[in-house]
């Protein structure tokens, strides 16, 4: 939690103007003015507006949390952010105790640490707003995957329910973890468990989220269809989007600075190799599993610091340590030669661990301070206040950048926002119009290709 801390420092210090989520943050003011209920569509995105469908926990927090404070949308997402991020850090703590739970202290350490300092990860959940929503759905997971091991590898029948919550949490946070949720659990019965016993806990937990949730993805499907979810879970290169092991590749043999600044992470094909060769099947499959049906870099590196983990605690230590130094001399006699070993070895784990650990952090704060998206230029708020008070309310645009932001900001409709509909062909119209030299005609059409 102290480094998930650090973090936050360098990337708030690094950048002090974020980048808004403008798509979540108008999500929430929808919901706000709608009285706290769900509206049907989310305005200003698109003629006609985009369906709201996406799950609505971290929209609903940011609304409260409008009505209560003085704050402005991008400063709560900001907060919540920070919030989570620390949370995040305490969860993923506890799931690596859980997952090593046979194993060393050093397991535990390495592995949270690694996760909280991972390019791939904070770079979308901590460096930018958006992050309050991935976060949250995060969090749930991360705990979701807590009690998945005790149910199915433990044996213990009373995580069932906290399960049931934390996945009808992760439901209602973000749909991209809902797969790996599900997705995840099933190895880990496959590993574990394979018994009947296995099959009626694990559908107790899948069922129990679905019915808790059915009141609100049950009005969705009935003003928008079910198709709208797997819409929303495949965009980004999400779920399902494509599969291969290029991803996985891209961060065991990095090549892309933005992501894997550390050669460290080449070290999960050590631990991978090594659990292979031990019969501890379920980090090898869960990292092609992962790589293989999710693109997000995100997933990957989540599974890939548990790689490196068991490289570093059990075949880079153990290497390093297992040497003899010579002490007849030592200053107390009356202590075993034993007991000097041990706190050789002891001082050797804990320099190595140290370095390793302090490199680490060094250069996640260095990457957090230099690699976060910053948002619009002064001069973009002058140009959407412009169009909030000169345009009429019914006013619709095209934008050639940084649309949402203009929808959110501006609160006219862009008829070709990210994430919208007509997104891909209203952009390839407006760029073939501006090659040709000719006006795009709309009933009312105003270009932002420059901020002025």
């Amino acid at each position: 939690m102290g480094v998930a801390v650090l973090m936050i420092i360098a990337a708030y210090y690094g950048h002090p103007a974020p980048d808004p989520p403008a798509l979540y943050l108008e999500m929430a003011r929808s919901i706000e003015q709608a009285g706290y209920g769900i509206p049907t569509t989310v305005i200003h995105h698109t003629k006609g507006g985009l369906p709201f469908a996406y799950p609505p926990l971290a929209f609903y927090t940011m609304a409260v949390l409008k009505d209560l404070t003085p704050l402005t949308y991008l400063e709560i997402a900001t907060g919540m952010t920070w919030v989570e991020y620390v949370i995040f850090a305490l969860v993923s703590a506890i799931f690596a105790r859980t997952l090593f739970t046979d194993r060393t202290r050093w397991h535990h350490i390495v592995a949270s640490v690694l996760i909280v300092v991972t390019p791939a990860i904070y770079f979308w959940q901590l460096l930018q707003p958006s992050g309050s929503v991935r976060l949250m759905g995060q969090i749930f997971l991360v705990g979701g995957l807590v009690y998945g091991l005790r149910l199915f590898r433990d044996g213990e029948q009373s995580a069932r329910l906290p399960a049931v919550v934390l996945f009808a949490g992760t439901i209602l946070s973000h749909p991209s973890y809902v797969p790996f949720f599900g997705v995840s659990y099933l190895l880990m019965y496959a590993v574990y468990d394979r018994s009947i016993k296995g099959v009626i806990w694990g559908a107790t937990v899948a069922i129990g989220g679905i019915v808790v949730t059915a009141p609100w993805w049950g009005l969705i499907v009935s003003r928008h269809g079910v198709e709208v979810f797997f819409y929303a879970a495949g965009t980004h290169g999400g779920v399902g989007a494509r599969t291969s092991v290029r991803p996985l590749l891209a961060v065991l043999l990095p090549t892309d600075g933005r992501y894997t600044p550390l050669r460290i992470w080449s070290l999960a094909i050590i631990g991978g190799l090594y659990c292979l060769l031990q019969r501890r099947w379920f980090l090898p499959l869960w990292i092609l599993i992962t790589s293989i049906l999710f693109q997000p870099v995100r997933f990957i590196a989540f599974v890939e610091a548990f790689l490196v983990t068991v490289a570093v605690c059990e075949v880079v230590l153990p290497t390093l340590r297992e040497h003899d130094l010579s002490l007849d001399d030592r200053p107390f006699d009356h202590i075993p030669l034993s007991r000097w070993r041990e706190f050789d070895r002891q001082l050797v784990s804990s320099v190595i661990i140290g370095v390793l650990l302090l490199g680490t952090v060094a250069m996640g704060m260095g990457f957090a301070h230099t690699n976060q998206r910053t948002g619009p230029p002064p001069a973009f708020y002058d140009a959407t206040e412009w169009l909030h008070e000169e345009t009429a309310s019914d006013t619709t645009i095209v934008s050639y950048a940084r649309t949402g932001h203009v929808a959110f900001y501006s609160q006219r409709t862009v008829l070709n926002t990210l994430g919208g509909r007509m997104e891909r062909r209203w952009r390839i119209q407006t760029i073939q119009a501006t090659k040709r030299r000719t006006q795009v005609m709309f009933p009312t059409c105003v270009s932002l290709s420059t901020p002025h």
